[in-house]
């Protein structure tokens, strides 16, 4: 697997934040824009930031032999079809076995990773 160089990680996916936009921008000939409601519980601090910067940091998977950020690129990518099909269809019960297989691994892998930030009191 290729090492992928990233500077800003994501500690929540942002196919997950996408679903809890407060407001989407249509932008043309570029990406749309969500929006996400955040507060800061360390200093109290609330607002309306782009899902781009919100509840990332600076090289968080940036760990020496490893290439995590191209491993959760590939399960997210595997995931968003499941998530949409359960935002569409209002409902899990026709998600096949499979599907809540992969879907329970994006949510236990998504645990994982914020278990081990130093940073999780302050996350979102």
């Amino acid at each position: 697997m290729k090492k992928v160089e990233t500077k800003l990680n994501h500690k929540i996916p942002q196919l997950l934040l996408r679903n809890f936009a407060s407001r989407k921008v249509i932008k043309e000939k570029k990406k749309d824009q969500y929006y996400i409601y955040l507060f800061n519980k360390e200093s109290g601090n609330s607002g309306e930031p782009n899902i781009i910067g919100a509840c990332s940091e600076n090289k968080f998977y940036d760990l020496p032999n490893t290439n995590i950020e191209a491993s959760f690129e590939q399960v997210e990518s595997k995931t968003t079809p499941i998530i949409n099909k359960i935002l569409d269809e209002k409902t899990i019960a026709t998600l096949t076995f499979d599907e809540k297989q992969q879907l329970a691994f994006l949510l236990f892998a998504n645990g994982l990773e914020l278990m081990h930030s130093e940073k999780i009191s302050k996350l979102c």
